[in-house]
This record gives structure tokens, sequence and C-alpha cells, in this order.
């Protein structure tokens, strides 16, 4: 990684709550501190899929 704040896509796992509602886990960074809340939306077709995430620093 270039500088503490970047993250790659190997650092991040989307898993879901029993409700259905995802969430994030954060392999290897060192910046889960300044997290205030994250906002995930997931959307897919057949043939693709995109992520939205919305990170709230403090």
């Amino acid at each position: 990684m270039q500088d503490k704040y970047e993250v790659e896509w190997q650092n991040a796992e989307i898993l879901n709550k029993p409700n259905g509602r995802p969430y994030i886990v954060f392999h290897n960074v060192n910046f889960l501190e300044r997290i205030k809340d994250i906002d995930i939306s997931i959307s897919h077709s057949k043939e693709n899929a995109v992520v939205y995430v919305v990170v709230e620093y403090e």
C-alpha cells in the first residue's frame, strides 16, 4: 500500500448479518479507529455486480 489510508480490494470482506444486511470486515488495515460509520449498497445482475460504499470518518 502507498499510504496508511489506502485499501485494496483484498483488505475488505463483505458479509451478511442474519437479517441479510451487508457489513464490511477489514483485514490488515490500521485506520479503523477513525471510522464512524459505513454504509454499503450491493446490486447485481446475471453478468455484473456493483458495490457502493460510503465511509464516514471522525
